[in-house]
């Protein structure tokens, strides 16, 4: 069964961003390219979506 992907390239979404000792940060980021079920965003991370 195939399902429908909510995430589209050029989408611009937020995210939270964890930062080592520091705690976590909030960081706005265009989708650039996806697959599977990895989205690569603009700023060199990578999303896992479950």
């Amino acid at each position: 069964m195939k399902t429908r992907n909510e995430h589209y390239r050029g989408q611009v979404i937020s995210y939270q961003r964890e930062i080592m000792f520091k705690g976590t940060e909030t960081v706005t980021a265009k989708i650039v390219a996806i697959y599977g079920r990895t989205l690569l965003l603009d700023n060199g991370d990578e999303i896992i979506t479950y």
